[in-house]
């Protein structure tokens, strides 16, 4: 009598592994200026460092509130170099409009061995010293943590700002430029006062330049 023999095979069929996460990037930030004159500018920067990791870091995420009297400056400067490529494929939301008092950014990625930075202006009229920290910045790579940095507003340096009477003007023609120089937080004279502004290319003085000022001298 024959007897049939039969081989039963089990497969197992597994999964590809996935690749390893790195570690959570460093998360910074820092104003340059750290102090400025009543209404002048400082930019802040939050850099985020993934040098420390040869994988790439998606859904870059934070919010940062700012102290009482800091807000975004007028123009903003907001810009990133922290590229696209979250999990849904949208590209870096910044949010930070002139005179906000918070900015953010959602949906960033930086590469592997690569760090990527946040950079907005932002101004305060609120005399003393302030504590700035960030929400954490949360990524694939899980939380980084808060990001934490002092601005001071000092006084005794007097707020510096410009403008044009005539934002908009036909090529060629005139506007007056005014710059204003604000010590009125400050009892005591500012003297030595110095600066210089280069212009952007097209913009020159007009002749005669009817230039006056109202500064004293010492």
């Amino acid at each position: 009598m024959r007897r049939s023999l039969r081989l039963a095979l089990v497969v197992l069929l597994l999964a590809p592994l996935a690749a390893a996460q790195g570690p959570a990037p460093g998360f910074a930030k820092g104003f340059s200026p750290e102090v400025i004159g009543p209404g002048n500018l400082s930019t802040l920067t939050f850099t985020i460092d993934n040098s420390g990791s040869a994988q790439p870091v998606t859904d870059l995420a934070f919010s940062d509130a700012f102290p009482v009297g800091m807000t975004v400056a007028s123009p903003s400067g907001l810009a990133t170099t922290c590229v696209g490529g979250s999990r849904d494929g949208t590209q870096p939301v910044l949010t930070g409009a002139p005179g906000a008092s918070s900015v953010s950014l959602a949906s960033g990625s930086v590469p592997g061995g690569a760090t990527c930075t946040v950079s907005v202006r932002v101004t305060s009229s609120t005399v003393g010293t302030v504590t700035n920290t960030s929400g954490a910045l949360t990524s694939s790579a899980g939380s980084s943590g808060t990001a934490t940095d002092d601005l001071t507003v000092d006084a005794s340096r007097p707020a510096f700002s410009k403008s044009f009477a005539d934002p908009t003007v036909a090529i060629g023609a005139r506007t007056t430029l005014t710059f204003t120089i604000d010590n009125s937080a400050n009892a005591s004279a500012v003297n030595s006062l110095d600066f210089t502004d280069s212009f952007p290319a097209g913009l020159e003085v007009a002749g005669p330049a009817n230039a006056s000022t109202t500064c004293g001298t010492t």
